[in-house]
């Protein structure tokens, strides 16, 4: 059956944006889905979105959650959720929030669900799903394919799993998980959904793949910008603090490369650079006692909002990791009128087109590039660069707006979009789209994008072969993450599907794949 176009913009969809985590959880896979969800319902006014997440027993709210915050019941988790997002956005929540249960996997330091998530939208409302981090959603999934619950099924790729896991992040680490996983990836990508949005070329190689940062910053950043841009013009000292990192305390988030640098530039030139340092985690200790035995001058001040106001006078934001897709901490420092300086690394092929970010490519020229920062007040945003970071660019058009250079920017935000693009590596940049725009836009399915009979059949198969006689679902605390990874290879190889064809004959093979479907 041929099928035509599909686009998020026809009037009357129904949008699920189906996610691993959740606020209180400021995680990137908690705030951007929600954002995105926000500004889809703000903008989509003649379709309904919902947002479904995890919902986590009181005990392990108490692991994942800061500050000690938990909640009784979903009921109250979703008044908190609306309340932050509302306060960030400006505007009323006008999108339904949802939750399936999940459990807290120590191994993997991330929530997995627990049973069908696709069972918690109902059937008449199953249009389009976009799945934020199809990998992580499916890896233990056991219940209906998303392909055949909703119409329109798009992956976002958040996480590069292979870099922590090839680090031996958890307990299951290791080249040869990587290379376990990097696979099963590839798999559950193409059982799950008819097109993949990598943020950057960081992500494996993928089925139906395109690369878009899809991402934005809530208004509130921006705002932030405009307040140290108007002190720039009455004072160069506006930024009283020198360099900052902010990132979950765990060494696969960019502490590793960070301890480095600076204990690279002391021994090359004498003397320690002063950073503060932002963050809690599971290796919070260890970094320190490595900080100390390195003899650095790092500060560790705990868990920060980015948004916090002692954030503010920094001018310097550094984030030296390679195992990110894309930091939304980086584009939330750019938002701010901060300097940007960063690795030349595909997460970072957005963020150096804009005239604040500072790339290196060595030890050494991070030393300079760090000194000259330090010395040199950043530039305030240009109009189209404001509109590039921003999810949704007409939702600043408010009347109570005061700060003059928003009000002026406005003016070049509302120019439709001519769709002028710059090329930077392999990734596509449009400077004219704010972040939900370039979403709408590539996850249109067009009539020819639609994966083939023959890819279809193999995709059933190859669910059918992995679950259907299984009789339980693949829980991840029910045994070795690893042994389920293994698992997951064996059964879901295009070479073994391919293999076992040959050696028993298609008819056979397609008969046995009827059998285990039918049990």
């Amino acid at each position: 059956m041929t099928r035509g176009t599909s686009s998020l913009r026809t009037p009357g969809r129904h949008v699920a944006v189906i996610t691993t985590a959740s606020l209180p959880w400021r995680t990137g896979t908690a705030v951007n889905p929600l954002l995105r969800a926000a500004y889809l319902a703000h903008i989509l006014k003649d379709s309904k979105v919902s947002l479904l997440v995890p919902w986590l027993a009181k005990s392990e709210q108490g692991i994942v959650y800061p500050n000690g915050i938990t909640f009784e019941n979903p009921e109250e988790q979703a008044d908190w959720v609306r309340a932050w997002v509302e306060e960030r956005t400006s505007f009323p929540c006008k999108f339904d929030i949802k939750f399936y249960p999940g459990r807290y996997d120590a191994s993997f330091l991330s929530i997995f669900p627990v049973g069908d998530p696709t069972i918690y939208i109902p059937d008449e409302e199953a249009d389009v799903a976009i799945l934020e981090e199809p990998e992580h959603l499916t890896w233990f999934h056991h219940g209906r394919r998303y392909t055949e619950k909703f119409n329109h099924v798009i992956g976002i790729m958040h996480t590069n799993y292979i870099d922590y896991i090839r680090r031996g992040a958890g307990s299951a680490g290791g080249p040869l998980a990587a290379r376990i996983v990097k696979m099963a990836n590839w798999r559950m990508c193409d059982i799950h959904t008819h097109k993949v949005i990598k943020l950057s070329d960081a992500v494996q190689n993928l089925p139906r793949q395109s690369t878009h940062f899809v991402h934005g910053v809530s208004p509130a950043f921006l705002a932030v910008g405009d307040k140290m841009a108007a002190a720039l013009k009455g004072s160069a000292y506006c930024f009283s603090k020198g360099a900052y990192f902010i990132g979950k305390a765990v060494w696969g988030k960019g502490y590793t490369e960070l301890l480095d640098l600076l204990l690279a530039h002391r021994k090359a030139h004498g003397s320690n650079l002063p950073v503060d340092a932002y963050g809690t985690g599971e290796d919070s200790d260890d970094i320190k006692e490595r900080a100390e035995r390195y003899e650095l001058n790092v500060s560790f001040l705990g868990a920060r909002d980015h948004l916090d106001d002692s954030i503010h006078p920094y001018r310097v934001f550094i984030n030296p990791s390679t195992s990110d897709v894309v930091a939304t901490t980086s584009a939330e420092a750019l938002a701010m009128g901060k300097w940007l300086v960063c690795p030349e690394h595909p997460s970072n092929d957005f963020f150096a087109t804009f005239e604040n970010t500072l790339i290196y490519h060595s030890p050494a020229e991070f030393s300079e590039q760090l000194e000259f920062a330090e010395n040199n007040s950043p530039k305030p945003l240009k109009p189209e660069d404001r509109k590039r970071l921003t999810w949704c660019a007409h939702s600043f058009m408010r009347p109570d707006t005061e700060n003059s250079m928003l009000a002026d920017s406005i003016q070049v935000l509302a120019l439709p979009s001519d769709h002028s693009k710059q090329s930077h590596g392999s990734l596509e940049i449009s400077c004219r789209e704010d972040a939900t725009e370039r979403l709408l836009d590539v996850a249109t399915i067009e009539e020819d994008e639609w994966p083939g009979w023959l890819t279809r059949l193999k995709d059933w198969l190859a669910w059918r072969i992995i679950y259907a006689g299984n009789g339980k679902s693949l829980d991840p605390t029910c045994t070795c993450a690893l042994s389920h990874c293994l698992l997951l290879f064996l059964f879901i190889s295009s070479s073994v599907v391919r293999s076992y064809s040959r050696c028993i004959g298609l008819g056979a093979f397609l008969q046995h794949a009827i059998s285990l479907a039918s049990n």
